[in-house]
């Protein structure tokens, strides 16, 4: 499977779409837990890293299965939810509860708001890794 990347800073543009949509999100978050506020920038910073290293992790682990049974990319996106679940969960316990714990009803619409985020994001920034990094996979 040939694949190209005729601009290696263009792949800065993945990260810094999803950065900037999640350091809106975080300002939701701040609004969210007014006694908690945290550093928008840091939270949003996080939660791109966060993503990075468990989407890079699934993605190595599913890309077996696009070499021997085709379903990758369905087992990559499918596996999505629950890797998003838990990075949201995380990131909320981290900010917004390194102490006392939230209770379920007070994160669970903030989780699945941030996982149709992350979903969200995912077009625009899988868009600006192809135009502005012109990354090609045939």
């Amino acid at each position: 499977m040939p694949g190209g990347l005729s601009e290696p800073l263009g792949l800065l543009a993945f990260p810094a779409i999803k950065f900037a949509g999640y350091t809106a999100f975080a300002i939701y978050l701040n609004r969210k837990f007014p006694d908690k506020p945290r550093n928008i920038f840091l939270v949003g910073v996080s939660r791109m890293l966060l993503g990075l290293a468990f989407g890079t992790a699934l993605a190595f682990l599913s890309f077996p299965f696009v070499i021997v049974f085709g379903v990758g990319l369905l087992i990559y996106v499918l596996g999505l939810i629950p890797v998003r679940i838990f990075e949201w969960w995380l990131l909320i316990k981290g900010f917004y509860s390194p102490r006392e714990p939230l209770k379920f009803a007070e994160v669970k619409d903030s989780v699945i708001l941030g996982v149709v985020t992350s979903f969200v994001l995912d077009i625009p920034a899988l868009f600006g890794l192809v135009y502005a990094a012109d990354f090609w996979i045939c």
